[in-house]
């Protein structure tokens, strides 16, 4: 019965993992930008391909005259779902969608290939100049209105892949996420949302697999030491040295590395050492500590304790030694729970309880 805990808790937390790092629930943020830049460097390679086709046709018969002569033009531009505009001596000469009025104003022998935001969407812009003729191509990426209802909605253009609580950022301080063009230069940056984001709660997915693996592992070890020693001092010694060796290598390793996704986990909000990072850390820290005094003052009979033979000025150095551990202990508490308020930047406002947050 026993090793079944030890195969359910290894099953229980090898799936945590295989799902964290197969996606088989959801995926991270580093995944969604690799995925869009890879769907996003495609589509632009074919997006000026295309230009550049235009460009030459536009060159030999003249923007204008692709309304008459436009099959291929249009069809191609219209399967990948990009627009095409020509321009000749500056002047726009052809379109083909006018959905999108295009910045003409800006002047079309000053534009390069950029990534753009016109009216309610961003594009990606591809620009190719053949002497008096000028082509663009605009891309859709995804539609941003100001106020959104059941037929205005911002959301990514069919293809990417992508949430549609993702933003969009110019600025790549903004964003860690950066997207780049087909020369490798940064066009753009992702922006995810914080915990409110669905990919937060698919992390509790794994993190559930993963608490329930430990708590059968610490049922095990558990059941191990009241088997073999009936929780005798080296059997507790034992047991929570296990338990403390675990913490730590978790501790050092960011271990599990789902559980380092969530905000809680980071040091935004609180940090006063090596040993507690984050605030869940401390909590973890904690949780640990309160469940070896538990199972100590539970499990273990100080009568075990080979006491008899001791003389009594062993007995009160024994009593001095256990005083002055309760004391260190107490001293400890109360640098943990100063560190709460001086180390974090948790607001401990007791003028209105119910709104204590950070």
């Amino acid at each position: 019965m026993n090793y079944r805990l030890l195969i359910s808790a290894i099953l229980l937390i090898a799936f945590s993992l295989i799902s964290f790092y197969s996606g088989l629930f959801y995926k991270s943020a580093q995944e969604i930008t690799h995925d869009f830049s890879y769907k996003f460097i495609e589509k632009q390679r074919k997006l000026e391909d295309l230009v550049t086709q235009f460009a030459e046709q536009a060159k030999n018969q003249g923007p204008e005259m692709l309304f008459i002569h436009n099959e291929n033009i249009l069809e191609n531009f219209h399967d990948e779902g990009f627009m095409a505009y020509g321009f000749r001596n500056g002047e726009m000469a052809y379109w083909s969608d006018n959905s999108v009025p295009f910045l003409n104003y800006l002047g079309i022998s000053r534009l390069e290939n950029s990534f753009v935001k016109i009216q309610n969407g961003w594009y990606s812009l591809a620009v190719k100049h053949q002497e008096n003729v000028s082509v663009a191509g605009l891309m859709p990426v995804k539609k941003i209105y100001p106020h959104q209802n059941q037929y205005l909605q911002n959301v990514f253009l069919p293809g990417f892949s992508t949430p549609d609580a993702v933003n969009i950022t110019l600025n790549p301080a903004d964003s860690k996420f950066h997207v780049n063009g087909t020369n490798d230069s940064f066009l753009f940056g992702l922006v995810f949302p914080d915990d409110s984001y669905p990919w937060a709660f698919k992390n509790l997915i794994s993190l559930f697999f993963f608490i329930v693996g430990m708590l059968l592992l610490i049922a095990f070890l558990q059941h191990e030491i009241k088997r073999l020693t009936n929780y005798s001092l080296s059997g507790m010694i034992v047991f929570s040295g296990i338990l403390v060796a675990l913490r730590a290598v978790f501790l050092i390793k960011g271990f599990p590395p789902f559980l380092y996704q969530f905000e809680l986990f980071s040091p935004s909000y609180y940090a006063t050492s090596a040993i507690s990072p984050s605030l869940g850390d401390f909590l973890l820290n904690s949780l640990l500590i309160f469940y070896l005094l538990y199972v100590i003052n539970t499990k273990f009979s100080f009568r075990q304790l080979p006491l008899d033979d001791v003389s009594l000025k062993g007995k009160k150095r024994i009593v001095f030694l256990i005083t002055m551990l309760a004391f260190l202990f107490a001293a400890q508490i109360v640098f943990w729970l100063t560190g709460l308020i001086v180390d974090s930047n948790i607001n401990f406002n007791l003028n209105n309880i119910f709104e204590l947050d950070y």
